[in-house]
């Protein structure tokens, strides 16, 4: 004290005491007093935001644990992660951090984005992944303990960039803290689960991290069913509360309607009340349904090399917004994953379909004239392709050019098929529309003693489905009636000139000859 005395006094000039008349204890208060309003002054011209980081700097530690959190785990490089983030953010209360799990490819663009002052103030912070789980894999993240380990908070609004939360509903988050899970409650019409558990949809939900722990620490996983359906049936055996389906549709609405929910999470592609929806719920606008005008999908249960060209070759000639939906068995997951088509999965352009698998023509025929199987493809305009089919990069044709048709395949040769104006079209390459084979299938059982594709052919147009000529049909895919540049190739000729033409227009078409011909 007494050097800050004598400093003080070298710079501030200050007289000797006997001057004033006052002692040195009252000098000392002076300097104190002065020091603490410099301090302030300082302090006053920090902007807001230096000052949040300097208490963050002062407090932050890698062990903070707080009552509540919202969650989000993403892993491609997509601007609705920012407005979805945003929106969370606005609607929660202000001591509720945001943790984003990511990956590698798109840690840049979240730290660049308008998210970064969010981060450096400490509001938001990011958890690095270093396995990618693409929407077939949540399911077993969202059941693994380590995951749940990482998450730094006891109340979890766990929310996905399908999801929002709505500025006009009268609720709060905190209205609904005392529960251990919710999520918006799912539809009895699509809803094939135990129906007495229908709380809820997983997207778009509140958990408590202690509660789960202790479910996963007692029982196993049963990966049979969706991460949220199980928590849905099995929470009660740790004693966790679960609202009623009433209570739970304020919460969040998804396929089940009401006026004012706090939040909204992907609606069916045939959603009666969106338009509804989005006059007291305008952020519902920022979400769509997982249904594209057009997709692209094989089904596949074996493990070859050749699927995974083939898709490769079908994804460079599509448009880029057609996303590739695979049907696979378990036996060939974790081929399709690790391969190279892994980025494309984590980027969301191909998604995966898990499925009982088969190995019989007579089951695939089944397969494609059960409504089941269409209703799992969220795309109207249908490119079915398989293994022994390729497309071709030299063909004057893009499969845009044939979008009218509500079915198109390579066209029979009347020499084995008969004769018939019904020539169109192979299946193995084909273009279908889903609303119209809907409506086929309501209309008229399928005969089991045809091809599917034959069948469709003969059949589409009692719902007015316009099958293309056989003119356009060999320009969109060769099979047995030959056409030089094809937009694709499906099972070559046998006839070994013709094969040798397509092999110099269509240099794909060598991927899938057969090894002899004629």
């Amino acid at each position: 004290m007494e050097r800050i005395f004598t400093l003080a006094k070298s710079h501030l000039k200050l007289p000797n005491t006997y001057e004033f008349g006052i002692d040195k204890k009252s000098i000392k208060v002076i300097i104190l007093l002065t020091i603490f309003i410099i301090f302030i002054i300082i302090i006053s011209n920090t902007s807001s935001s230096n000052r949040q980081l300097i208490i963050k700097n002062i407090t932050k530690s890698s062990d903070n644990f707080y009552p509540c959190i919202a969650v989000l785990v993403e892993f491609r490089t997509v601007d609705h992660i920012v407005a979805i983030v945003h929106n969370i953010n606005h609607h929660i209360p202000s001591t509720w951090p945001i943790q984003i799990f990511h990956g590698k490819d798109n840690e840049a663009f979240i730290k660049n984005s308008t998210l970064a002052s969010l981060i450096i103030s400490g509001k938001i912070f990011l958890t690095y992944m270093n396995e990618t789980y693409d929407r077939g894999r949540t399911n077993q993240l969202l059941t693994d303990s380590k995951f749940w380990q990482r998450i730094r908070g006891e109340k979890i609004l766990l929310f996905q960039i399908d999801s929002a939360m709505c500025s006009n509903s009268p609720h709060k988050i905190t209205d609904f803290l005392q529960y251990d899970y919710i999520g918006a409650p799912w539809d009895l019409s699509f809803f094939t689960f135990d129906k007495q558990y229908r709380v809820g949809n997983g997207g778009f939900s509140l958990r408590t991290r202690s509660k789960i722990l202790a479910l996963l620490a007692l029982i196993p996983y049963d990966s049979k069913i969706p991460e949220d359906v199980w928590y849905a049936q099995n929470l009660h055996r740790v004693n966790g509360s679960i609202p009623s389906i009433e209570i739970a549709k304020t919460f969040s609405v998804e396929s089940m309607y009401y006026v004012r929910p706090l939040g909204v999470h992907r609606f069916p592609w045939n959603c009666q009340f969106r338009a509804d929806l989005a006059k007291t719920c305008p952020e519902s606008m920022l979400i769509m349904p997982d249904f594209y005008p057009a997709i692209a999908i094989i089904v596949e249960f074996r493990a070859v090399d050749h699927l995974v060209a083939i898709v490769h070759n079908v994804n460079y000639h599509i448009p880029s917004t057609w996303p590739i939906q695979i049907f696979h068995g378990k036996d060939n997951e974790a081929f399709i994953r690790k391969s190279t088509l892994a980025p494309l999965i984590a980027s969301g352009k191909i998604f995966l379909t898990l499925m009982e698998q088969f190995d019989d023509r007579f089951r695939t025929n089944k397969l494609f004239t059960d409504p089941k199987f269409w209703q799992l493809i969220p795309g109207e305009k249908i490119l079915t392709f398989q293994i022994d089919s390729a497309m071709c990069s030299n063909s004057p044709h893009k499969v845009t050019d044939f979008l009218k048709y509500d079915f198109i395949g390579a066209p029979w040769d009347p020499a084995w098929f008969g004769p018939s104006k019904d020539l169109v079209g192979n299946g193995g390459f084909s273009l279908r529309s889903r609303s119209k084979i809907l409506a086929l299938l309501a209309l008229v059982p399928y005969d089991q003693q045809s091809q599917e594709d034959v069948w469709y052919s003969l059949n589409l147009r009692r719902v007015n489905g316009l099958i293309a000529p056989v003119d356009i049909a060999i320009t969109f895919a060769v099979e047995t009636v030959f056409y030089d540049r094809p937009l694709a190739v499906h099972r070559l000729p046998e006839n070994c000139t013709r094969r040798e033409q397509l092999f110099k227009t269509c240099p794909e078409a060598k991927m899938v000859a057969t090894k002899t011909c004629t």
